[in-house]
Parts: structure tokens; sequence; C-alpha cells
């Protein structure tokens, strides 16, 4: 007998450079470049994986964050089941940009849809204190937040499992009403 198999489509957003593409490149194929691409329009992923009994068939739609993309954005949000939210720790000027990212999710998608934050690039500095943190900014969105680095693979695939959990318990809690 055949896994029960589920389809997520996730978008990931945040400003440019604060390491998207990295990360969806870390979770779909376990590597890493430390070299910048610049995202156009965007890069759409798969990548399969098993939570439970459930085969889950990830559509990782990596969205560019600069504001010349912002006209064409909204296209790729259609069918989206959750967001994943990328900010920079070393970069604190990226993390009230959430903010932005978050509504423009929102303006274009089910509100019910979960969201999961991202600081990401947390090997960068060795003085932890001088980190920018999420957390704040997660609980006041009632949203999960991690600590990421693409460089060296800390909590990417829990990440990228979490927002699958979420999105199957809300699909699962929507068709039992």
């Amino acid at each position: 007998m055949s896994k029960p198999q589920i389809v997520v489509k996730v978008v990931v957003l945040g400003d440019p450079q604060v390491g998207k593409t990295a990360l969806v490149d870390r979770f779909s194929t376990g590597s890493f470049e430390n070299d910048y691409k610049l995202t156009l329009g965007v890069n759409i992923t798969i990548r399969r994986i098993t939570i439970g009994d459930t085969e889950i068939a990830f559509q990782i739609h990596d969205i560019a964050g600069h504001a010349f993309f912002s006209e064409v954005r909204p296209n790729f949000y259609i069918g989206s089941g959750g967001a994943i939210l990328v900010y920079d720790v070393t970069r604190p000027e990226t993390l009230p940009a959430l903010n932005e990212w978050k509504d423009e999710f929102y303006k274009n998608c089910d509100k019910d849809n979960p969201i999961v934050i991202l600081g990401n690039k947390t090997d960068l500095l060795e003085d932890r204190s001088k980190l920018v943190s999420g957390e704040d900014f997660a609980q006041k969105t009632d949203t999960v937040h991690f600590g990421t680095s693409a460089k060296d693979g800390s909590n990417v695939q829990t990440a990228f499992e979490t927002i699958a959990r979420k999105i199957i318990r809300d699909e699962a809690e929507y068709k039992n009403q």
C-alpha cells in the first residue's frame, strides 16, 4: 500500500541577500554556495520528504526580494499554502521589513495560511549577543521562529518540516469542518 501524498506549495520571502536561495538550496540539495545569485522573478524547486506516513512534495517558490519585482510577485503567491519569511540576523534592517512581506503575502493569500520566520546566517557572528532576534516578531504575529544557517544547515530541515506540518494540519482541520 502506498503512502498518502500531498503537494505543499510554500513561498520563501524576504529582502534581497538574506539567504533565501541559499536556504532553499540547502533544504533541496544539501549544498551551499558562497556566491550571491540574484533571483530573477522566481526559482521553483521541488523536494519530496516523508512526515509520519505522508509523502510531501514540496513546491518551493523562492521569490525575488528586489523592489523592482513587486509588480510580478503576486502572481507567484497563487495557491500557496504557507510562507517562510527570512531575515538576516547580521542586518537589523531586514527584520522590520518582515512586516511588509507578511502583509504582501496575506494580501494575496488566505489570511489563515501559516508563516514560519527564519533568522538566517547565524553562523556569521561569534558574539551571539550582536545577532538580531526575530523572537518578538514571531510572538507578536503568532508564528514560529528559527535561527538558521544555510551554510552549516542548522535548523533548515526542521524549519521546512515545520511549515509542512502546519499546512497539513490546517488542511486536515479545514476538511473536517
